[in-house]
This record gives C-alpha cells, sequence and structure tokens, in this order.
C-alpha cells in the first residue's frame, strides 16, 4: 500500500506542478496579450495621426519639384538681360529710323499737295 501512496503522492505533486506551470504560463500569456493589445492602440493611433503627415510629406515632394524647375527657369534666363539690352538698342535705333522716315513721308507729302494743287490750277487755266 505504501507504493500505491508514493504513487498518489507522485501523481498529486505532478498535477500541482502542472497546475502552477500552467498558471504561470496562463498568467505568462494574459501579460503578452496585454502587452500587444496596447501596442495595438498605439499603433492606430500612430496609423491615423500619420494619414495627414503623408499629404504634407507629398506637399514638401511637389515643392522640391517646383523649387528644381524655378532654379532651372532661373539659369536659363540668365543670359537674357544683356541680349535685352543689345535688343533695346536695337529697337531705339529702329525708332529713330522710323521717326526719319515719317518725316520724310510728310515732307513728301507735302510736296505731292502742292504739286497735286498746281497741277489743278493749270488745268482750270
Amino acid at each position: 500500500m505504501e507504493s500505491a501512496n508514493r504513487f498518489r503522492a507522485a501523481n498529486a505533486a505532478v498535477v500541482v506542478v502542472v497546475l502552477v506551470v500552467a498558471g504561470i504560463a496562463a498568467w505568462q500569456l494574459a501579460r503578452v496579450m496585454t502587452a500587444a493589445q496596447s501596442i495595438n492602440r498605439e499603433a492606430t493611433d500612430i496609423a491615423r495621426a500619420g494619414r495627414g503627415i503623408n499629404l504634407a510629406t507629398d506637399s514638401v515632394v511637389q515643392l522640391e519639384r517646383t523649387n528644381r524647375a524655378a532654379r532651372s527657369i532661373l539659369a536659363s534666363a540668365q543670359p537674357l538681360p544683356p541680349r535685352l539690352g543689345g535688343v533695346i538698342n536695337e529697337a531705339q535705333g529702329i525708332r529713330g529710323v522710323a521717326e526719319a522716315i515719317d518725316g520724310t513721308a510728310g515732307s513728301i507729302d507735302t510736296t505731292a499737295g502742292a504739286i497735286e494743287g498746281s497741277a489743278r490750277k493749270s488745268t482750270r487755266l
């Protein structure tokens, strides 16, 4: 009988050890689950907050592209001011010639009017 009592005591000890280990495992699992749920809540909050950041990031990328295009346009326009000065000088020269032609045309018109007046007087005589 003593062997049966030892067997029962051993079984009881094993059952107690298994229950204690199962209890510890359940407690550890509950801690892990609690931590996982907390992480999930934080990740959800971060994802919600991050949605607006994506739009702002897109704006920054577009601004960088716009700035690159503006720098390219500015670099392309750098040689224009000296050339524009030459164009202005040419335009002023053309204006001077046009004014001289206008004066000459006015003189020709006056002379033509005088010739026409003389021609009409001659035809009346």
